[in-house]
């Protein structure tokens, strides 16, 4: 839960009294009167102060003084002068009180009240001792001399009754000097006169520590950096009102303001800490220690911490909680526990928030025995239940006993709680129902949303309890509720608990994926990066859901600084550094990729992250050598399978000098080497002497023997191989694969001596399983080729999820068909309002193709899913790090087809791709379709969710649905998928498109392209129809069978096929070179074609066209009849 503050939101601090941290003003030059012979000894005491040793100046002092009275010398000036610069001195002091330093200041100036400087010392004083008429009385004799008298205007505002009013009465120029500020400030949280620092600005007043400002110190600045300290340190603890009491993550981690204040306390600890006055700055020393702890993790600055506090005299709760707080941590809850005690028996008051620490640290030491003592002597230690008492009870103590007293027990407990005096009743009721939320499961969770209705309009509730109340509907399931009670009073410009609450919610409404979180991501992305970019703290779950997002939305330029910000804040997680490296990949921001490769260690504990990392710099050629030693460590380990698949699979990347041969053998290289000519052995050396040694020097072919002592055995060894342990790791693995039971995938095999008998071996081996997958394959085409399934389908189950290659078999190898969406059914092109045209995978190509090969030029610029561009990256990517075969097989039971790639296949290939990209870069516009984000975080949880086309699907389906878009696709996936749910979208053909924007291109060459790129789905031209035949009769280059497919009624569902066929038929029958049997044969051909999935009825409108057409053509007449009939015949019509 957010808010849960257990403090007051302020520490004690070290500063002491009240005094003004820029207006210390020496007085030695003021003693002129003095006899010439001690205005050498003054100066000497003016540098001992200004060199920090007041005891030293303090004893020169008294000597003076002691002099003075000698002579009886008596002059109250002096004696003032004296006395003000003895009281300077003792202030230092460890050894003497504020009050009784406060009264020396007091008599120095009724010694000397003429005296401006004094008077106004007097001022700050008579604060000190508790007489604020005096005070104010001095302060306006001040203002009556000088209207700007800072001294005298601070007093006016410590002695107000009403801040706001005294501050604006304050001269502009002397409220907002810097150090004015700063002391305003300071009294203010050293007198508790605020809750927490946010209070400040209801004042008018804003807390600023310019650390820069702080380099040299001096007698006159300390007070100045006294106070910026303590400001500080109150700064950084009240931006995180939790109170840490034990846990791996410690609450201050990664705060820069906690690094500001080592860098300032160490400054100011290192120029006191050899001076007279270093034991008053063991409050600076424990809280430096402290810092340094949790920045560092160092055991000495622990040892440095308790050191420290041994050392204090002052029995501060403060204190010891922020020592035994570095004990917890450091899990040494013993410890802690003996500090605690020993605080408690020096302390006749305790504050509650001693029972809550002690109470925690004891159920992590293990003792919960004793934990209901202590809880029993808080809950006495409080007269009213207030909310910190309650948070306090709800968040520590009760998350405690629940899990360890039984039902009842805990039930007593809460009892005891309610039987309390309470601030108000409402609390009181949210206090019951949080417990009852919280703590127990038997609830009815109607019953406790209507209590919680009338407290969401209480006006008695802070921020903490509307935060609570919000908790409890998110609780119960109410999110939406949630949402709307956090929006009234949440103020997004601030970071806040109840804004990282908010944003939590909004992420699980877009979880839920609801229809009343539709376009929550807007907002939710706008607060994350507000979050991150305002926030001192590095929220490494707000930074994982921005991740997260960004990254389903492919926004690579905000990944870039979401994933650096995690890299190099969290540098133990492994996974930021691969979210990074990936992002700078996507970008081809290779410069900053190099040189974190440079920073990376090459050993990982998770086997993905490392094969991954390695992967990148290898296939980007980037420390290649620190990406084949990162899949070397992971893959030296048995368990690793993965690592030591591509150590095997990828090793072409490592570069020609990471496996080594030697000719000579030297420590640490392995040997193969042939034992008494029978058999091969292999052995590392590792050392210089006894058989190993030797070895060392011998060189491959060298031939030796090795006498055993015990056995008498005289052992010959011929050097046959000498290598690294990379080379060996290969060969290590190779040996694991063939071995018939292994992890890594591979299968191995004896290859036969003759090709037949390995042929024969192949079919034996692989051709039943062949032939199944050869019979499903034909079985995907039929159901793509009769739009049963669409392009994507086809692309996943068939074509590896590669669309360029779907596309490119699919359009180019006799007997395949490239289905496309008949013009028909989809979209006007034409509308009222400019539209905006995408591009998918089958428009993108034909297009580019268009381009190419039919001289088109495409002006307007299209837009695309990012994923459409991504996967032909990845594709180029792959293509140019997989080594090249030239010769794939096919087998089945049949036998082995053989495909030999074409001489450059693979640079052709890449030049393709290249080419593609190109055409992308200059005819589109990358579009995220941010409006995915609405339902992928559910789809992630659901099949598919991660896969590329899915993703694209998804991205499409949005496109297609934006008002004044069109989709060209001939991909009928996602055209039937909305069809047939009848959902809205923008589909267009590609054919519809070119109609529409190129007219004078749609003539037979185009149509003759698309058929010759196996198009199915295009519409019936007539005059392309009587060019294609016309070229089949004549024997030249045709289509015309193509085209008779595309004639299918069950294709385009457009009766208006029925008059072009007539006409084209009526023109055929016409033509006397041809045959009777021929015009037969043709008609016959043409109405098997038009009658596929045509309805009954239209056929027989079909019949009464061809009778009407044909009537006056003598014998055609019964001829086409009679072709028709045996066409209706084959379908079973009447």
């Amino acid at each position: 839960m957010i808010g849960k503050n257990i403090n007051e939101g302020s520490i004690d601090t070290g500063g002491g009294d009240l005094q003004l941290g820029d207006n210390v003003t020496y007085y030695i030059d003021g003693l002129t009167t003095l006899l010439q012979e001690y205005k050498e000894q003054l100066k000497n005491i003016e540098g001992l102060i200004n060199l920090f040793k007041p005891r030293t100046a303090l004893q020169l002092l008294e000597e003076l003084e002691n002099r003075i009275k000698d002579i009886s010398f008596n002059n109250d000036i002096i004696s003032s002068k004296i006395l003000f610069l003895k009281a300077l001195c003792k202030r230092e002091l460890i050894d003497f009180s504020v009050s009784s330093t406060a009264e020396e200041f007091i008599k120095a100036y009724q010694l000397n009240k003429k005296d401006e400087k004094i008077k106004a010392r007097a001022c700050i004083e008579y604060l000190n001792v508790g007489d604020k008429k005096k005070s104010l009385n001095l302060a306006d004799e001040l203002l009556e001399k000088d209207e700007f008298d800072k001294n005298a205007w601070y007093v006016k505002f410590f002695c107000s009754e009403d801040f706001v009013r005294t501050l604006a009465s304050i001269p502009e120029n002397v409220l907002r000097g810097y150090n004015f500020q700063h002391n305003i400030i300071y009294f203010l949280v050293q007198r508790n006169k605020l809750e927490y620092l946010e209070g400040l600005a209801e004042l008018g007043l804003e807390l600023n520590i310019e650390i820069n400002k702080y380099q040299t110190l001096t007698f006159e600045s300390k007070q100045a950096w006294i106070i910026a300290i303590d400001l500080l340190i109150n700064k950084i603890f009240n931006d995180f009102p939790i109170r840490y009491i034990s846990g791996e993550n410690y609450v201050f981690e990664d705060n820069p303001l906690v690094k500001d204040g080592i860098v300032l306390l160490e400054k100011f600890i290192n120029q006191l800490k050899d001076s007279e006055i270093n034991d008053s700055i063991k409050h600076q020393k424990l809280f430096y220690f402290y810092f340094k702890y949790f920045e560092l993790k160092e055991s000495e600055d622990l040892k440095n911490l308790e050191s420290v506090y041994n050392d204090l005299t002052d029995s501060n709760w403060f204190y010891t909680f922020t020592f035994c707080q570095a004990l917890n941590y450091s899990k040494n809850f013993g410890k802690s526990l003996k500090v605690i005690d020993e605080y408690e028996k020096k302390n006749e008051i305790i504050i509650s928030e001693f029972y809550l620490f002690k109470g925690t640290t004891l159920f992590l030491a293990n003792e919960n025995d004793k934990i209901s003592n202590v809880f029993d002597n808080y809950l006495d230690s409080v007269d009213i239940i207030n909310e910190k008492v309650g948070f306090n009870i709800l968040n520590a103590f009760f998350n405690v006993f629940k899990r360890i007293l039984t039902k009842e027990e805990f039930d007593t407990y809460v009892k005891k709680v309610i039987s309390k005096k309470f601030i108000n009743n409402d609390f009181k009721s949210l206090f019951e129902v949080t417990c009852r939320i919280r703590y127990t499961d038997d609830y009815n969770g109607e019953d406790l949303y209507i209590k919680l209705i009338p407290l969401m309009e209480s006006d008695d509730f802070d921020i903490n309890c509307k935060n609570l109340i919000a908790e409890n509907l998110d609780n119960l399931d109410r999110i939406e509720d949630a949402i709307v009670f956090v929006r009234k009073y949440l103020d997004k410009s601030i970071i806040s608990p109840t804004l990282r609450f908010y944003i939590l919610t909004l992420h699980q409404k877009l979880r839920s994926n609801t229809e009343s979180g539709r376009g929550i991501y807007k907002e939710l992305l706008n607060l994350l990066k507000f979050y991150r970019v305002n926030s001192n703290y590095n929220d490494e779950h707000l930074l994982g859901i921005e991740h997260n997002l960004n990254f389903e939305k492919n926004d690579w330029n905000t990944l870039k600084e979401v994933d650096n910000i995690l890299y190099t804040n969290f540098p133990n997680e492994e996974k930021y550094l691969l979210f990074y490296l990936i992002t700078l990949e996507k970008l081809k921001d290779f410069e900053e990729l190099s040189k974190i490769s440079n920073c990376i260690n090459d050993s990982f504990t998770n086997e993905i992250v490392g094969v991954n990392v390695s992967k990148i710099l290898l296939r980007n050629d980037i420390n290649k050598n620190k990406g084949a030693r990162i899949l070397f460590n992971l893959a030296n380990e048995l368990s690793n399978t993965d690592a030591r698949k591509y150590y095997l699979g990828i090793s072409h990347l490592f570069g020609q000098d990471f496996f080594q041969s030697y000719e000579s053998i030297e420590i640490g290289l392995w040997v193969k080497y042939l034992l008494n000519n029978k058999e091969e052995k292999e052995l590392n050396i590792i050392k210089e002497d006894g058989i190993q040694k030797k070895f060392i020097g011998k060189k491959v072919g060298d031939k030796f023997t090795i006498h055993n002592n015990i056995s008498n055995e005289i052992n010959s060894i011929e050097i046959l191989q000498i290598y690294n342990d990379e080379l060996r790791l290969h060969y290590d693995i190779q040996r694991e694969v063939q071995n018939p039971v292994n992890d890594l995938g591979f299968v191995s095999f004896n290859v036969p001596e003759k090709i037949e008998d390995f042929e024969k071996m192949l079919v034996e081996q692989f051709g039943i399983q062949g032939t199944k997958e050869k019979l499903r394959k034909e079985k995907l085409l039929d159901d793509y080729y009769n739009y049963r399934i669409g392009f994507t389908e086809i692309t996943r189950s068939i074509f590896r999820e590669n669309p360029v290659d779907a596309y490119l078999h699919l359009t180019n190898v006799k007997g395949c068909k490239f289905t496309t969406i008949p013009i028909l059914f989809t979209k006007p092109v034409i509308s009222e309002n400019e539209l905006s045209y995408f591009l998918d995978f089958t428009s993108l190509m034909l297009f580019y193709d268009l381009e190419k090969n039919m001289d088109f030029d495409f002006q307007n610029k299209f837009t695309i899913s990012y994923l459409v561009k991504e996967r032909i990256n990845e594709l180029l990517i792959e293509e140019k790090n997989i080594p090249h075969s030239g010769l794939s097989i096919n087998i089945t039971s049949d036998g082995i087809r053989r495909y030999i790639a074409p001489e450059n296949y693979k640079e052709d290939r890449i030049k393709y791709l290249q080419s593609i990209i190109e055409w992308i870069d200059e005819n589109c516009i990358i579009d995220f379709v941010e409006e995915k984000l609405d339902i992928v975080l559910k789809l992630k949880e659901r099949e598919h969710g991660d896969d590329h086309l899915f993703k694209l699907l998804v991205d499409q389906m949005y496109i297609s649905m934006r008002k004044n878009s069109r989709l060209i696709s001939s991909d009928s996936t996602l055209f039937l998928f909305q069809y047939v749910r009848k959902l809205e979208h923008n589909i267009i053909s590609p054919e519809k498109y070119i109609k529409a924007y190129f007219p004078e291109k749609c003539n037979s060459e185009l149509y003759r392209y698309l058929l010759k790129s196996n198009y199915l789905g295009i519409s019936v031209n007539l005059d392309v129809l009587k060019s294609e035949f016309y070229s089949m009769i004549v024997g030249n280059e045709n289509y015309y069978h193509n085209y008779l497919e595309n004639l299918q009624y069950s294709i385009h569902n457009d009766s208006q096929i029925i008059p072009v066929v007539i006409k084209f038929l009526k023109e055929v029958y016409l033509i006397s070179s041809i045959t009777k049997e021929n015009k037969g044969r043709y008609s016959f051909e043409i109405f098997k074609s038009t009658f596929y999935g045509m309805p009954h009825m239209l056929i027989r409108n079909y019949e009464r066209l061809i009778k009407k057409e044909f009537t006056l053509l003598g014998d055609y007449y019964d001829d086409i009849l009679l072709s028709f009939s045996s066409a209706k015949d084959i379908y079973g019509i009447k």
